[in-house]
């Protein structure tokens, strides 16, 4: 009876995803339904879901993923399987384009600091030459 009445409370909250104050309850929800039932797919389903929503990629797709072996056919786990996919890949996308960033400023620095340090050897062998010439004619005198 408590596996009915709490599968069927945490229920409600994933109906208003606008809600996300809501999804730690959800997953809270599902953890007790969990403990007493480990393979309920429902349960499994709801948490991946409220995983998703939250943005813990990893454990939705653990939870999802156990949903779906548990019920291949439901269509709601599909369905979320494929947003998680789609959000996974734009989360990917978006760390590429961090490191091609991160690595294009340490390029662009090293590139400024080989830069420096050549003007820099430039103006010190120019002076050295300066000085030497300096020193040749006073020799010659």
């Amino acid at each position: 009876m408590v596996l009915t009445i709490n599968d069927n409370h945490d229920g409600g909250h994933t109906k208003h995803d606008h809600e996300t104050d809501q999804w730690p309850k959800v997953i809270e929800d599902c953890e007790l339904v969990l403990k007493a039932d480990a393979d309920n797919a429902k349960a499994l389903f709801r948490r991946g879901k409220a995983y998703l929503n939250l943005g813990d990629l990893d454990r939705a797709q653990e939870d999802l993923n156990r949903a779906s072996a548990l019920a291949p056919t439901d269509s709601a786990v599909k369905t979320e399987l494929a947003l998680l996919a789609r959000k996974m890949r734009a989360a990917e996308q978006k760390q590429k384009a961090i490191y091609a960033g991160m690595f294009a400023r340490m390029r662009d620095e090293s590139d400024a600091d080989a830069t420096t340090t050549t003007t820099t050897t430039t103006a010190s062998t120019t002076t050295t030459d300066t000085t030497t010439s300096s020193s040749s004619t006073e020799t010659s005198t």
